[in-house]
């Protein structure tokens, strides 16, 4: 296949050789420009805007966050993938391909519940406090 190729290209005229050297030259810069992707990330489910959601290149050290509106905007090539992650939801890996514009819808993910935890500290007067409290024996946390 090889050889063919070079057969078919050195039969060609040395201006056609020339445009078809410029347009691979070309087409190889395009592959590697960097373009803006602008999009939101929200619950697939309640189609509720998830700020802090984190977009990063995959296999690159390169990423973004989600702000309080669910938007992100992010410079990657054609040919990257985009990786979005947020804790309790599964994440999804997008390849780019060229779009310019990327709504995401991320699912919750039942595992994720594992990874909760719940830490307390301090004291407060009861008079102080705005929200629920419960009290646990050490006996009920053995169990």
């Amino acid at each position: 296949m090889k050889n063919h190729l070079l057969f078919v290209f050195s039969s060609v005229s040395g201006r056609a050789r020339s445009a078809f050297v410029l347009l691979l030259c070309l087409f190889a810069i395009g592959q590697g420009v960097n373009a803006q992707i602008i999009g939101t990330v929200s619950d697939k489910t309640t189609d509720e805007k998830l700020p802090g959601v984190t977009i990063a290149i995959k296999g690159a050290s390169v990423g973004t966050i989600t702000d309080f509106d669910g938007k992100f905007s992010i410079q990657a090539k054609g040919s990257d993938v985009l990786v979005f992650s947020f804790m309790g939801y599964t994440s999804i890996e997008v390849p780019v391909n060229d779009q310019k514009i990327m709504n995401i819808g991320l699912e919750l993910s039942a595992k994720s519940l594992d990874e909760v935890v719940v830490v307390g500290y301090g004291t407060m007067k009861r008079s102080d406090l705005t929200g629920a409290t419960v009290s646990v024996r050490e006996e009920q946390l053995k169990s």
